[in-house]
């Protein structure tokens, strides 16, 4: 699939809920909540499982249907 996107330039850390967004809306990306899909886009709900989480530089993390991978980028920052 071959589609011209519109982005606005932004910084995702602080706009992340905005970018995510613009991709959902560009795609038409729909979740199938009879799948329990969601589109995890609040930065403070992906904060607190960042924090809840309590992962060490040494541990493994295995991300199931990552998504967009907003929590994967946390993750990583981290």
């Amino acid at each position: 699939m071959n589609k011209n996107i519109n982005l606005i330039s932004c910084d995702i850390s602080h706009d992340l809920y905005f970018y995510i967004t613009i991709i959902i809306m560009n795609f038409n990306l729909k979740q199938k909540k009879s799948l329990g899909q969601i589109f995890l886009t609040s930065q403070a709900i992906v904060n607190k499982i960042v924090v809840t989480a309590d992962i060490k530089d040494d541990e493994i993390v295995l991300e199931a249907g990552p998504g967009k991978g907003i929590l994967t980028q946390a993750l990583l920052e981290k």
